[in-house]
């Protein structure tokens, strides 16, 4: 996966997926606050190049977590 995004920085389009799988596996890994940072990222890079699918789809996993541990402002919040 780090190989993944470091190989091209400029190759926006499997952006955001690659930011999206890391933070999931870092989340079964529970490493929250790294896969909290990862789906942060992959929102980003969603928005960057206007994939609206990324975006919904990541915002959703980012929020499940929040959900979990007792952060609703911050789920209802993320974006």
């Amino acid at each position: 996966m780090e190989k993944a995004l470091r190989t091209d920085p400029n190759e926006l389009a499997q952006r955001p997926e690659a930011l999206w799988v890391r933070g999931e596996i870092r989340l079964k890994l529970g490493q929250t606050d790294m896969a909290e940072s990862d789906y942060r990222d992959s929102v980003a890079a969603a928005r960057s190049i206007g994939a609206k699918a990324w975006e919904l789809r990541t915002t959703i996993s980012l929020v499940r977590p929040l959900a979990q541990h007792g952060l609703p402002d911050q789920a209802r919040d993320a974006r």
